[in-house]
């Protein structure tokens, strides 16, 4: 049975690959703001070029593209170059097989990628911690500029260092946000999460996504908590 299920999911895999003419690279790829981007078409064979004579590797996406963004690497590559990406180029890019790269016209398509694009974490600023009638610690901070992407904020924290630990009970309940983000020691609750008054505690905050990774740290105590 584990034979047989082996053989129906490389057999699938083999059709998929097989279905498409060629191969558009890499896959779904992240650019920052501002960078440039390369994507390559590699067709399957020559045999492609034969089933459709005259044509030639051409890209399809929301900018136009002429033959002088794209570089002919032999009869079945070619390489397209994007200078200066924005948050408009984000989407769909296509490779294709047309009579002319710059008018697309009666198109074969070839295969796709999503393109993504934003900018990599700023570092958490602000981060300010305050404590409500020393019950309880609240420590909130800034996620900087919009990133345009998935971008994952967490708040670890360690009171001997030795060991880092989770934030406890995090605000929004999600690890992406927006504007400010925070994090609550409370006096109900896993013990070892109630908040501890006149405790040192180091604080770091991590922000990454697929265009970077940076942290913030923090040292407090009891005597320099804000109180309310």
């Amino acid at each position: 049975m584990t034979s047989l299920l082996c053989f129906m999911l490389l057999f699938n895999i083999h059709y998929i690959q097989s279905s498409y003419l060629g191969r558009l690279s890499p896959d779904d790829p992240y650019i920052e703001i501002g960078k440039d981007m390369n994507l390559t078409c590699v067709l399957n064979n020559e045999s492609v070029l034969k089933q459709y004579p005259n044509k030639k590797i051409c890209f399809d996406a929301k900018r136009n593209f002429s033959d002088k963004d794209i570089t002919v690497i032999n009869k079945t590559a070619a390489m397209l170059h994007v200078v200066n990406m924005s948050l408009s180029d984000k989407g769909a890019f296509n490779c294709v097989l047309s009579l002319d790269c710059s008018n697309l016209l009666n198109e074969t398509w070839v295969h796709g990628q999503i393109v993504a694009v934003g900018l990599p974490p700023d570092v958490p600023s602000n981060l300010t911690c305050i404590s409500y009638n020393f019950d309880n610690m609240t420590c909130t901070w800034d996620p900087g500029r919009p990133t345009h992407i998935h971008t994952t904020y967490r708040l670890y924290w360690t009171i001997q260092g030795n060991f880092w630990f989770n934030c406890p009970n995090p605000f929004p309940d999600t690890t992406e946000c927006s504007g400010c983000c925070s994090c609550s020691w409370l006096q109900n609750g896993d013990p070892h999460d109630i908040f501890k008054p006149s405790t040192s505690y180091n604080i770091s905050v991590e922000a990454s996504n697929y265009l970077g990774k940076v942290q913030s740290f923090l040292s407090k105590t009891n005597s320099n908590l804000i109180g309310i």
